[in-house]
């Protein structure tokens, strides 16, 4: 069998799921982890080191829904705010929790397919 090159344009490459906001269904798409382009992944790195999730927990802010926004702000994805605004906590931590799941999968698997 050949190796198969995934573009990060390739829908596997992504973490995609259809979410209600505000009575209305919003895609959440972005790029699994490891298809971060470069750029935003150096930024988000040096954001992590300037804020230490101590330092979060100390100014009472929980780190997932930091670490969650700020990713999404660097990603620059549509209806940005309709996730980093309209959503509580727990709903930002299943999003970055399954995100970083489904980023760990090899591509083209999903949770349901890894279970069969």
């Amino acid at each position: 069998m050949a190796f198969e090159f995934i573009p990060a344009s390739d829908p596997r490459a992504r973490f995609t799921v259809d979410i209600p906001v505000g009575g209305k269904k919003h895609t959440f798409d972005v790029p699994k982890m490891g298809f971060i382009p470069n750029a935003v992944f150096t930024e988000f790195s040096e954001w992590i080191t300037a804020n230490p999730e101590e330092t979060m927990v100390e100014q009472g802010k929980r780190p997932i829904a930091e670490l969650f926004d700020t990713l999404i702000g660097m990603l620059k994805i549509d209806n940005a705010a309709k996730f980093t605004e309209e959503l509580v906590y727990a709903e930002k931590k299943q999003l970055w929790e399954e995100w970083q799941h489904q980023s760990n999968l090899p591509l083209g698997e999903s949770s349901d397919s890894a279970a069969s």
